[in-house]
């Protein structure tokens, strides 16, 4: 197979916004010899946790999202801190926004978006157990609730969760599909 499709040249980027985002302006120079401008939002690594309990249920979070401007039903997730490698930011985040813990195993790491430079890391966390009370930041304002498989798979055919592809990889892993 001949590669057709090359990288585009990037010939200038700006920051145009840093406060909880980053977003970047970037112009490239487009196989056609056209410049245009994209909009790029700046992220690092990020983790989303398909949390199962020892009598498999799903812990999953409940919380408004601005974005869509909604109260959405979620997989637990989070930024990878500076320092922090992949599992142990997905134990941290699955602690803090719901009180469990587990047996954490990485499944895939995969692009969020076209216009994003985060790379979301799929990780299954099984046996499950509250061992504390969730400890959120203060613009985080959580709902913890369980779900059967069953209603699981309910949950992402109705569209309302944001990462229905993380819910595939994790039961695929487990044979689950």
């Amino acid at each position: 197979m001949v590669d057709k499709i090359k990288k585009w040249k990037l010939v200038k980027s700006e920051k145009i916004l840093d406060e909880y985002m980053s977003i970047a302006k970037r112009r490239y120079l487009l196989p056609s010899g056209k410049e245009k401008d994209f909009y790029i939002d700046l992220h690092g690594k990020s983790v989303i946790v398909l949390p199962i309990t020892k009598d498999n249920q799903i812990v999953l979070v409940r919380q408004y999202r601005p974005g869509p401007d909604e109260i959405l039903t979620e997989l637990p997730a989070g930024r990878v801190e500076k320092g922090e490698d992949v599992l142990e930011a997905a134990e941290r985040e699955l602690l803090e926004e719901t009180g469990y813990k587990g047996e954490a195993k990485f499944i895939v790491k995969a692009p969020t978006g076209a216009y994003s430079t985060k790379w979301r890391h799929t990780v299954l966390v099984t046996n499950c157990e509250k061992i504390s009370d969730q400890k959120t930041d203060d613009s985080e304002f959580i709902e913890v609730v369980l779900m059967s498989m069953d209603e699981l798979r309910g949950h992402v055919r109705t569209g309302k969760l944001t990462s229905p592809e993380s819910v595939y990889l994790g039961l695929d892993y487990l044979g689950l599909l």
